[in-house]
């Protein structure tokens, strides 16, 4: 009986021990976390390009077991509106001024994609990009050209391209604060419930 117990104990030490390197090697693993400043981004509301926005963003890839690539992003910053253009949620309400809400954003999806990372960075700061759109470029959907120096970050990463694997959540969700005043575009939230900037 003790050779037994001894048995089942070293056996019972052994799986203790390999059960979490069976778990850290099916682990996402992270392999891009960076930063970024980006101004002159088009804010796209339900009626129209509504604000220009400035914000930090942060960048997380993570290399998922079976080959696919999770990607999360965050913002922080202000968004800026002025006269004469949609607001975000009502299409028939028209802003009055210039005027600059906070924002605040989340979004996640996956990709599928060869990782092959530039001479770009993949951990730290990777540089101020200016997307060139100005307040006279805001208006309804298809009025004006917003973002004409537009940089997609990720081709940092995937020079060759990537896709978007069906099957798959993306959940958003950027929530901009003026005063009393909040709209929420998210994934979840119907529009009838998201609130309105109005100026």
């Amino acid at each position: 009986m003790k050779t037994l117990l001894g048995v089942t104990a070293a056996l019972f030490l052994v799986l203790l021990t390999a059960t979490p390197l069976v778990a850290r090697a099916q682990s996402p693993t992270l392999v891009v976390n960076v930063t970024a400043k980006v101004t002159g981004d088009a804010d796209s509301g339900y009626c129209g390009y509504w604000a220009v926005d400035s914000y930090k963003k942060h960048i997380q890839i993570w290399a998922l077991p079976n080959g696919d690539y999770q990607v999360s992003e965050s913002f922080v910053g202000t968004s800026t509106t002025t006269a004469g253009v949609p607001s975000p949620d009502v299409c028939t309400v028209l802003e009055s001024t210039t005027a600059t809400a906070s924002l605040q954003g989340t979004e996640s999806f996956v990709i599928s994609g060869t990782f092959a990372p530039s001479a770009t960075s993949t951990h730290g700061f990777i540089g101020s990009f200016d997307y060139g759109t100005v307040p006279g470029d805001l208006g309804p959907y298809g009025s004006h050209s917003v973002n004409p120096t537009y940089v997609d970050m990720l081709t940092f990463y995937f020079p060759s391209g990537f896709s978007y694997p069906a099957g798959y959540p993306s959940p958003f969700s950027f929530v901009y604060h003026y005063q009393s005043q909040t709209w929420t575009d998210g994934s979840n939230v119907p529009q009838a419930m998201a609130g309105n900037i109005v100026v």
